[in-house]
């Protein structure tokens, strides 16, 4: 798991709780993991400068989703229903995408999700977003049916903004490049086809 993200968590209880959360999860001694942490603090110091992006809403809500599965406490029913509704969608960050495509694989393979069994097999450069999903804070939830609505409403909002956004794409397509009346006829076929979409959302 990534120590730069527990690093950068200014309060103190805050810290102590993910890192008591972590080293359970990877059964390694809290002490051990303050020692760590340490070394990486004495090297960020002799390297202070740290790029900062700022994501777009779509971005939040793609790690938001990721973050609500794999805490979830049946990740493969949760993915099954955001992916139904995420068919044909493009994550707007790829390394999400690539998690939630082999973590299907996983649950389709395995009926108990463990953090081990997962990130033992996870591609190096993915490990970064998939700790900072795992150890983002959620919202309390009143109960698991509250958890899965919440599951599927992000699903929702994410494909919403995606279907709007490739509207989008078509409509500029259409008034920019389309020349012959098929290419303007296919284009218009296109949007009619996404607009459905929406009313089965």
């Amino acid at each position: 798991m990534s120590g730069n993200l527990i690093s950068s968590i200014q309060n103190e209880i805050v810290k102590e709780h993910y890192l008591k959360k972590l080293s359970m999860t990877i059964e390694t001694s809290y002490d051990a993991l303050i020692r760590q942490l340490d070394k990486k603090a004495q090297s960020s110091e002799q390297n202070p400068v740290l790029k900062i992006q700022k994501q777009n809403r779509r971005e939040m809500l793609e790690e938001y989703l990721l973050s609500l599965i794999i805490q979830g406490t049946n990740p493969k029913d949760l993915i099954l229903k955001s992916k139904d509704i995420l068919s044909e969608y493009k994550f707007e960050i790829p390394s999400i995408g690539k998690i939630f495509s082999d973590l299907a694989i996983f649950l389709n393979k395995s009926e108990k999700f463990t953090i081990e069994a997962f990130s033992k097999n996870l591609a190096k450069e993915l490990s970064p977003i998939f700790d900072k999903c795992f150890l983002l804070p959620l919202p309390k939830f009143e109960n698991s049916s509250k958890y899965q609505e919440e599951v599927l409403r992000v699903s929702k909002d994410l494909r919403i903004t995606f279907l709007k956004e490739r509207i989008k794409e078509i409509g500029k397509n259409l008034k920019e490049k389309a020349e012959t009346e098929e290419e303007i006829e296919k284009l218009q076929k296109e949007i009619t086809a996404i607009a459905s979409q929406f009313s089965s959302l």
